[in-house]
């Protein structure tokens, strides 16, 4: 399936805004609100044209099987969409992690010691189209949908789906002078431990999950508090995987692996993994196991790939790995294949065996390139295929 949408236009139009301003003070309450009308001439995105185009493969020459095109589409920044398959059919296309601006941070509630500099996520992240591709040779546009969550956020989990469900969690982070603040769980307030003066950025990971049993109407659930980033999901929606601190103790700094249920309307704690605060990478494989990196217990500076599954009493279950020479700074997924980036290297791991990690190969790293499986693609006859834009792509062999 190819998206393609036509180049940006834009035009001038007359605009009346009321927006609701915070206002900061040096005493009690510290912040009063205040509403603002504001008129003026905006450079406004005129509508673009959107297509999407199915392709056959499966054969030495490309064939075109059907295609769609919207002339009236509202999407006004798109980024870099791939696609996610629902049931029924069903496809969705969104940014699989719309912002590129990371923080560097602590549990909520401890000062952050730097002015963080405020690179917003906005656009890129917010648009959702839904495609009705059973027939593949009549594909049909349901929906175009904008998540202003994701729009806002200054950092999101990737995409994951369920059934006719998407799961993603985004980050917000607050500014200012807080006597007090609430803690992941909406139930329980905990206080600021200085004197309510201090200028402090404090943020929350929410989980949001949007319906598309209706292509046509998709539901957009209200987001709710969740204790990390969503890093995978299991049976069916109901156990969120996320990484984030410790989420009963605001004093404690280390990173954690978190079970947590949901039901559709509330999310609770079921266990909690301490991990080594060593830069772990993690992602979720299509049977619902994490696979991940550790440091080694066995050679200084290594590493060991393992994968992780929930098992029936909710706790982390670790299946055997296999050693690598140093921390990965990236795992990326074609299918059930983990690409793993080493500093000059990556390492190709078949990870779809249910008891033991297979190595297939490795192949050179240049530069430090980070791979994105939306503009690559793996053979293990062909090698690793890296898209460059207009340029030429690079191809790297994999060495068995």
């Amino acid at each position: 399936h190819l998206l393609q949408q036509s180049t940006p236009q834009w035009t001038n139009q007359w605009v009346t805004r009321t927006n609701v301003v915070r206002m900061d003070t040096s005493s009690p309450p510290y912040f009063f609100e205040k509403t603002v009308v504001t008129s003026g001439w905006e450079s406004v995105q005129l509508p673009r044209w959107l297509q999407l185009s199915v392709v056959s493969v499966s054969s030495n020459q490309l064939h075109w099987i059907g295609q769609t095109t919207s002339t009236n589409s509202l999407v006004d920044d798109g980024g870099n969409l791939s696609a996610h398959w629902l049931n029924d059919g069903a496809v969705v296309w969104a940014a699989s992690n719309p912002t590129r601006y990371w923080p560097g941070y602590y549990p909520i509630g401890i000062a952050i010691d730097f002015v963080p500099i405020r690179f917003w996520g906005g656009g890129s992240g917010s648009w959702l189209l839904a495609f009705d591709v059973n027939d593949p040779s009549a594909p049909r546009l349901k929906s175009e949908s904008k998540v202003d969550i994701f729009a806002n956020s200054l950092d999101s989990s990737e995409v994951f789906t369920s059934d006719s469900k998407l799961y993603r969690t985004t980050s917000t982070y607050f500014s200012g002078n807080f006597w007090q603040y609430r803690f992941w769980n909406p139930t329980e307030s905990l206080m600021w431990p200085g004197n309510g003066n201090e200028w402090i950025w404090v943020g929350t990971n929410q989980l949001t999950v949007i319906d598309f049993a209706d292509l046509s109407l998709p539901a957009v659930r209200d987001p709710i508090s969740v204790p990390g980033k969503l890093v995978g999901v299991a049976a069916r929606g109901q156990l969120l995987q996320l990484t984030g601190p410790n989420a009963t103790n605001t004093t404690d700094s280390g990173t954690y692996l978190h079970v947590a249920a949901y039901d559709g309307v509330q999310v609770n704690l079921v266990s909690s993994k301490a991990l080594p605060d060593a830069g772990l990478q993690w992602k979720a494989l299509p049977d619902g196991r994490l696979i991940g990196a550790l440091p080694s217990l066995t050679s200084k500076g290594g590493a060991t790939l393992a994968r992780w599954s929930v098992g029936s009493d909710g706790t982390w279950q670790q299946t055997p790995g296999i050693e690598l020479p140093s921390m990965p700074e990236d795992i990326e997924l074609y299918g059930s294949v983990a690409v793993i980036s080493l500093s000059d290297s990556y390492h190709v791991v078949e990870a779809s065996d249910p008891v033991d990690l297979k190595p297939l190969g490795w192949a050179e790293r240049p530069c430090w390139f980070y791979l994105d499986p939306t503009t690559s693609d793996l053979s293990l006859s062909l090698g690793l295929w890296v898209g460059r834009g207009g340029a030429e792509p690079l191809n790297l062999p994999i060495i068995p």
